[in-house]
């Protein structure tokens, strides 16, 4: 699931970068294969929105 986050965020036009975090160097290995994974469908990357939107928005647009 955090590579589909990943990737789902490298759709956004504005988005260059992502830092995510990371505890273990697996983690780091498994972030930066979120880039290989193929591109999302816009059926996908709307429904994604939909849910980010409803759900999650609210609690965390406000931190950038």
């Amino acid at each position: 699931m955090p590579q589909f986050a990943l990737k789902w965020i490298l759709t956004h036009e504005g988005v260059s970068t992502i830092i995510p975090g990371r505890k273990r160097p697996e983690q780091v290995e498994d972030n930066a294969k979120a880039s290989q994974l193929p591109n999302l469908s816009h059926e996908v990357t709307s429904k994604v929105g939909e849910i980010y939107a409803n759900y999650i928005k609210e609690h965390v647009h406000t931190r950038w």
